[in-house]
């Protein structure tokens, strides 16, 4: 999860890292605690469909998605949306999630 968590929000789990080769368990509780919805949130679909969208929604990346991959389920847009933003993760408003979902 960790892994795919970084590709989201890198810099978060990079200072989880630090804190854990620390041996900071405090820190990492603090810092891990907004993300664990997160963490849940990405697998609720196959990897990489979710992240790749979850990138896209960040305005990071195209919407295009290369086959044999599919864009995310509309029934999931919700709550990934809202583990991201739980996240403190900032969501382009110039995108609209309902623009890159299956139908």
């Amino acid at each position: 999860m960790v892994s795919v968590t970084s590709n989201v929000c890198p810099k978060t789990q990079h200072e989880i890292m630090k804190a854990a080769l620390a041996k900071d368990r405090e820190t990492v509780e603090k810092l891990n605690k907004p993300l664990l919805k997160l963490h849940d949130e990405l697998f609720c679909q196959s990897n990489p469909i979710v992240p790749k969208w979850a990138l896209w929604r960040m305005g990071m990346v195209g919407k295009g998605i290369r086959k044999p991959l599919t864009v995310m389920e509309e029934q999931f847009v919700g709550q990934v949306e809202g583990a991201m933003k739980e996240a403190g993760i900032t969501l382009c408003d110039n995108i609209h999630s309902a623009d890159c979902v299956a139908e």
